[in-house]
């Protein structure tokens, strides 16, 4: 019987084939991207209070919860503890209005079968609006999305919006 050190090279070199692609379809399955612009003549956010506006779902997919209250109390929280100020819609000097582009729900059981089937993913663009002046300063991009998982993404399918609302909040921080 043969040692592994006396292994055929095609078997050896398919092994790390093997272990090449797991950690590729690991790192590119799971994720966040974020992209942040302002509107023209805009260079900054105000440091003002934010109120949330309008959350629409224009994926064209079904949300399996009340996702707009769920949404809305993350977006809140996720501006707080940024120590953004937040501010209730009718006092705000500035609106956050989202609109959900993409949505699946995902399977954390089909997750944990092969990386990428079953994937669970949220994408959303949140307008910042001066009310005052009824002009759009910036747009916030974010998409999430869990490729990948077993048993600890059972939920996914509603913790994406707290990622979601996190990262639009860190933009918004960052460009304030």
């Amino acid at each position: 019987m043969k040692g592994s050190r006396d292994m055929h090279p095609i078997l050896a070199n398919s092994r790390i084939l093997i272990h090449l692609l797991t950690i590729v379809l690991l790192l590119q399955g799971c994720g966040i991207s974020k992209s942040f612009q302002f509107a023209p003549g805009v260079t900054r956010i105000p440091d003002q209070p934010i109120g949330i506006g309008a959350i629409d779902n224009a994926a064209g997919s079904e949300i399996p919860f009340d996702y707009e209250p769920y949404f809305r109390n993350a977006l809140k929280s996720a501006l707080l503890k940024n120590h953004i100020t937040y501010d209730e819609i009718e006092d705000a000097k500035l609106v956050l209005d989202v609109k959900i582009l993409e949505y699946q729900a995902g399977d954390a059981f089909k997750r944990w079968l092969w990386p990428g089937y079953g994937k669970t993913i949220c994408f959303v663009r949140a307008k910042i609006n001066d009310r005052a002046s009824n002009q759009q300063l910036a747009v916030v991009n974010v998409r999430r999305s869990i490729a990948y998982g077993g048993l600890y993404t059972v939920g996914a399918y509603k913790y994406v919006f707290d990622n979601v609302a996190d990262a639009v909040a860190d933009e918004l921080k960052e460009h304030r």
